[in-house]
């Protein structure tokens, strides 16, 4: 496997569409690098270069920018210069983003934007209902909450999602020398694995480096990762594992990071506990979960705190039994 995952190549098409601006500015240039700072969530350096450069900016990537940032003055700027047939999907996204539902749905019921004005129809609907929840429905709401975030009609981007780890054996800190960059990352040990709570539905993307020995600069590791899921175990392996080149972690000078590989898990509905170890090296390991670019304000992202602040039940309460059909359990290295 090779010393790849989004959030590097994200870096990496960003670096690159910098230098070739900076060498050859020309308009397909800018457009590249102001994408590339999108997809970084590089939002304010997204506005310095568009609108320094107006004329030839996308305005959707500036206005998903300014949106971001609650720059309302420049939203409303950036709007008024679309077309007019193209305004009403930003006009409902700043609405519903404010609290204004029944502006947003006006805006959005034009045929081109049913999907989203369905949506947040829907989204409404369930609010109303959660609101007034009662012992029997409880898990049936909560089906149709986990149901209706999986629908968002809008792109989905990777996340930070450290905040699941309820154990773990130590952090760790991660420093790219070429890019002076940092990251972190929890560690595993066979004793002692990263262990997460989550409620689902989510999907995961693991990402997973087996930790080195220094004594063995040059040496291969094979292995497997081990996950139980509740109490379901699962094993993925990973070969010819070889130190990580232009990678420091911090606090372990007898160990060096192995290359990355990526595991997308999908997590099915329902409360689980997952540990992730290997018996055959430790691992740092980091987490990511898949979310709604633009999500809709109407519903909070459904997750432990959220749903226990509903008053609903114990996320445990929706836990589901082992090989239920429908529940995805399982995932396959990227």
């Amino acid at each position: 496997m090779t010393d790849t995952s989004w959030a590097d190549i994200d870096t990496a098409l960003q670096t690159l569409a910098a230098a070739m601006f900076i060498h050859h500015p020309s308009a397909g240039h800018r457009r590249l690098l102001i994408n590339a700072l999108l997809k970084n969530a590089e939002y304010r350096f997204v506005l310095l270069v568009g609108l320094s450069f107006i004329e030839q900016a996308p305005l959707e990537s500036l206005l998903t920018a300014a949106y971001q940032l609650e720059w309302w003055e420049s939203y409303q700027w950036l709007q008024e210069k679309l077309p007019l047939g193209q305004r009403a999907f930003w006009i409902g996204l700043k609405a519903q983003k404010q609290g204004d539902y029944a502006a947003a749905l006006k805006a959005w019921s034009a045929s081109g934007l049913k999907p989203w004005h369905d949506h947040l129809q829907q989204g409404i609907r369930l609010r109303d209902s959660l609101m007034q929840a009662t012992k029997p429905n409880r898990l049936a709401l909560y089906g149709q909450w986990a149901q209706w975030q999986q629908q968002h009609p809008g792109p989905k981007t990777w996340q930070n999602a450290l905040w699941h780890v309820k154990d773990y054996a130590g952090g760790d800190s991660y420093y790219a020398v070429d890019r002076d960059v940092y990251a972190q990352a929890v560690r595993a040990t066979a004793g002692r694995p990263v262990t997460l709570g989550i409620l689902g539905p989510v999907t995961l993307n693991l990402q997973i480096r087996p930790l080195h020995p220094n004594a063995r600069p040059d040496s291969a590791l094979d292995g497997w990762l081990q996950i139980t899921d509740n109490t379901q175990p699962y094993r993925y392996p990973y070969t010819n594992n070889l130190p990580a080149q232009g990678l420091q972690v911090t606090g372990a000078d007898n160990l060096q990071l192995g290359n990355l590989v990526n595991l997308v898990y999908q997590v099915g509905q329902g409360w689980h506990e997952l540990q992730l170890s290997s018996g055959q090296a430790p691992l740092s390991i980091g987490i990511q979960e898949q979310r709604p670019e633009t999500p809709l304000t109407v519903l909070p992202a459904l997750q432990t705190d959220t749903f226990a602040e509903m008053g609903l039940a114990s996320p445990h309460a929706t836990a589901q039994p082992v090989g239920e059909p429908g529940i995805e359990r399982g995932g396959a290295w990227q």
